[in-house]
């Protein structure tokens, strides 16, 4: 279920984002018709006549990531009405409107190559609004539903990219008991965004200037119960 949901997904971005903004784009050759060239940001990467088996792959890689989907779609509604502990946690919004969404922009996809193959263009103009408004929610409930994945799972594997070069580095040592309880790479960095969104944890010392940042959790606890205590006048 989720190797076709991601992979159909990732291949119908990975094409459709290109052809858009133009950065991917078809032509045949001057003199031969039935021959097509690739262009990737300009330069030409493949060439292929238009009714080979490539031609076929190429021009219906969309409707392939179109069937992976929905086939994912299939398997998700048959775990979500059959498996008990899904059925008690899913809600509507979460889990099973990002489904409809998803089988939208597929059915109607294939829909419009349906349309122009055996159909003779019958309903094309309005398979192609519903194609195209069902894209445009997707999109937009990208950061509102589990589809947030698509960009939480690329910032996550940076996010261990991160932490494996903190660990490579030199070790944030608190200030309070002495205790090791960071990479120093993630402290600076941390300080720095700190000043930029306008939190302030600097504080003078007799010692000099220090940072609240410096301190490790388990001290940061002892110290408000302390000065909590302190402000009771305990």
């Amino acid at each position: 279920m989720h190797a076709c949901l991601s992979w159909g997904g990732m291949l119908a971005f990975a094409l459709t984002f290109p052809l858009v903004f133009g950065w991917l784009h078809f032509e045949t050759l001057p003199n031969d018709a039935e021959t097509y060239r690739v262009y990737l940001f300009g330069f030409v990467v493949e060439q292929f006549p238009i009714h080979s088996f490539r031609g076929f792959m190429h021009f219906n890689l969309l409707n392939i990531a179109a069937v992976v989907m929905i086939v994912g779609l299939i398997l998700s509604v048959k775990l979500r009405m059959s498996d008990r502990s899904e059925l008690a946690i899913q809600s509507f919004a979460d889990d099973v409107f990002p489904v409809l969404l998803l089988f939208a922009v597929a059915v109607t996809g294939l829909m419009l190559t349906v349309s122009a193959k055996s159909m003779d263009g019958y309903g094309f103009p309005f398979i192609g609004m519903a194609h195209a408004a069902s894209v445009i929610a997707l999109l937009l409930f990208l950061p509102f539903g589990k589809l947030f994945h698509i960009v939480q799972r690329p910032l996550s594997l940076g996010v261990s990219f991160y932490k494996e070069a903190g660990e490579k580095g030199p070790r944030a040592v608190c200030l309070r008991c002495g205790g090791d309880f960071a990479s120093q790479m993630h402290v600076n960095d941390l300080k720095k965004v700190l000043d930029q969104i306008g939190f302030n944890f600097r504080f003078q010392t007799p010692g000099g200037e220090l940072h609240y940042q410096d301190i490790c959790p388990p001290c940061r606890r002892r110290l408000f119960a302390l000065n909590q205590g302190r402000a009771l006048g305990r």
